[in-house]
């Protein structure tokens, strides 16, 4: 968690640290979902790039913004 953490924020310097805190723990409770493919590095990258793309700045201030981004995880 930690390293995911260090990347993201390492990537995307601008971002705050609550935000990135919040894209490593949602990444976290999607990989213990039964999914076929479960979200690596890679895809927190993309997915992290997308909210920074749309201005998002917390990912419970807007539901359909967070769930338009899904798709770059899944």
């Amino acid at each position: 968690m930690r390293a995911t953490l260090a990347i993201l924020a390492s990537h995307h310097p601008g971002l705050e640290a609550r935000l990135i805190g919040q894209i490593v723990g949602f990444v976290q409770a999607l990989r213990m979902e039964k999914l076929e493919k479960v979200p690596g590095v890679a895809e927190s990258l993309d997915f992290t790039a997308a909210l920074a793309g749309l201005g998002i700045n917390d990912l419970t201030s807007d539901p359909a913004a967070l769930q338009a981004t899904l798709v770059t995880l899944l």
